[in-house]
């Protein structure tokens, strides 16, 4: 692997881009944060689907309710 390739090991993508040594400990680092960023928000979702699941699905029967009874609701959404 030459130092034009990046591996993301959790990804397993190959990205193929030629950059300084700056901009390469740039886009390192930019990486870095997103997954630790991607890594919270997915834990916190992870947490919070089974209080969010039952609203959602309250959500979608109320408005199936509502088309039904309205024809002006289903355009809406």
């Amino acid at each position: 692997m030459t130092d034009s390739q990046q591996v993301d090991s959790a990804n397993k993508h190959v990205i193929l881009v030629e950059i300084s040594g700056t901009k390469k400990t740039a886009a390192a680092e930019a990486v870095k944060s997103f997954n630790a960023y991607k890594d919270e928000y997915n834990k916190v979702f992870e947490e919070r689907k089974t209080e969010l699941q039952p609203k959602v699905v309250e959500i979608y029967w109320l408005h199936q309710l509502k088309s039904r009874s309205s024809g002006k609701w289903g355009s809406l959404c």
